[in-house]
C-alpha cells in the first residue's frame, strides 16, 4: 500500500473492489434480480471499504500488510454466496478474476514505466517541454 490519507486508502480500496466485482458480474449468474444483485454488492462494498479505512486509522502498520488480503477474502466468500451456481464453477471464475486483475495491473504498470520513464516517455516529455 501506498500510504497518505485516509480518504486516498479508501479511494484505492473502493477502485479495487469496484474493479473485481464488475469483472465476476460479467461471468457469473446472481442467484437474485440484477437490481438486487447490484444493491448488493453495492453494500458490501461500502462495508468493506468502510472496515478496511477504519483498520487503516486503528493499526496503519498491520493494515499495510493484510488488507488487500483480506478484502479479497472477504470478497470471495460473498461471491460465493451471491453466485447462483456450484461452488466450483464459481471458485473457477473468481480464480479467472484476480488472474486477470493480476495481468490488468501488471500490464498498466509496465505502460506507465514505457510511456514515463522509458524512451517513449522521454519523447513525449521533450514534445510536450
Amino acid at each position: 500500500m501506498l500510504g497518505g490519507s485516509v480518504y486516498i486508502a479508501f479511494t484505492r480500496f473502493v477502485i479495487s473492489l469496484i474493479g473485481v466485482i464488475l469483472i465476476f458480474l460479467q461471468i457469473s449468474k446472481s442467484r437474485f434480480r440484477p437490481q438486487k444483485t447490484i444493491l448488493c454488492y453495492a453494500f458490501f462494498c461500502a462495508a468493506v471499504a468502510f472496515g478496511g479505512c477504519v483498520w487503516y486509522m486503528v493499526d496503519w502498520n498491520s493494515c499495510v500488510r493484510m488488507v488487500a488480503f483480506a478484502m479479497y477474502l472477504c470478497f470471495m466468500v460473498f461471491a460465493i454466496w451471491i453466485s447462483g451456481e456450484s461452488i466450483y464453477l464459481s471458485f473457477y471464475k473468481l480464480a479467472l478474476v484476480f488472474y486477470l486483475m493480476a495481468v490488468f495491473v501488471i500490464g498498466s504498470l509496465e505502460i506507465s514505466i514505457l510511456f514515463f520513464t522509458g524512451m517513449c516517455g522521454r519523447t513525449l516529455l521533450r514534445a510536450f517541454f
